[in-house]
């Protein structure tokens, strides 16, 4: 039992940073936070059950966390659609000056690369690649179609295949929830099953 990372809270993201024994969480404020409400971002230490930070933008999409491989890690700032990141070895959070694609909502992360390259989705469904490096952006345009946002994706263990399954809260299964396979080296999409006719099938 880890106790109450912080009151009156609700963590909508959680990604663990092996290395530095970190798990960093992004959460959306509860009715029972006193007034003014925030979303927050936090990182907590595992080994010595502390948190080592609480804050971060007032106002962000509080649903994926990009980490790089040394540990530092990115929100969205959604007022000003840049990267916010924070620095394990200050302990701080800051505004870089990279925008977040699309509509500048961070909505869905993979895990990075062996290069540090990390791929990610808008909340509006824009693929982008992310270098954790350079804080780089490089946009791959529209995942699948405008209208149907990605909340989860998987990067392969080769780093050349990302997955991923369009539609959130339902409206996946209204278009027969699609697994999607995206080649980072010819950029081709394909669709490798329909998981509602597969699960009809096995009633």
């Amino acid at each position: 039992n880890l106790g109450i990372l912080a009151p009156d809270i609700s963590a909508s993201c959680l990604v663990y940073h092996a290395p530095s024994k970190t798990l960093y969480g992004h959460a959306a404020y509860g009715m029972t936070m006193p007034e003014p409400r925030r979303d927050l971002f936090m990182a907590y230490d595992l080994e010595k059950r502390q948190v080592l930070f609480s804050g971060g933008p007032a106002d962000s999409c509080r649903r994926s966390i990009i980490v790089a491989p040394d540990g530092r890690a990115y929100i969205d700032d959604s007022k000003n659609k840049v990267f916010a990141r924070y620095d394990p070895a200050t302990r701080t959070m800051t505004n870089t000056t990279t925008a977040v694609p699309g509509n500048g909502q961070l909505r869905a992360a993979s895990a990075p690369d062996t290069n540090g390259i990390v791929y990610a989705f808008s909340r509006d469904g824009v693929l982008f690649a992310f270098d954790t490096k350079t804080e780089k952006v490089t946009d791959l345009g529209w995942a699948f179609v405008q209208t149907q946002y990605i909340t989860a994706c998987k990067l392969d263990a080769t780093g050349r295949y990302l997955y991923f399954v369009p539609g959130g809260h339902g409206g996946s299964g209204k278009i027969g929830s699609p697994v999607i396979q995206v080649d980072l080296i010819t950029k081709q999409r394909k669709v490798i099953a329909f998981l509602s006719a597969y699960l009809h099938e096995c009633k």
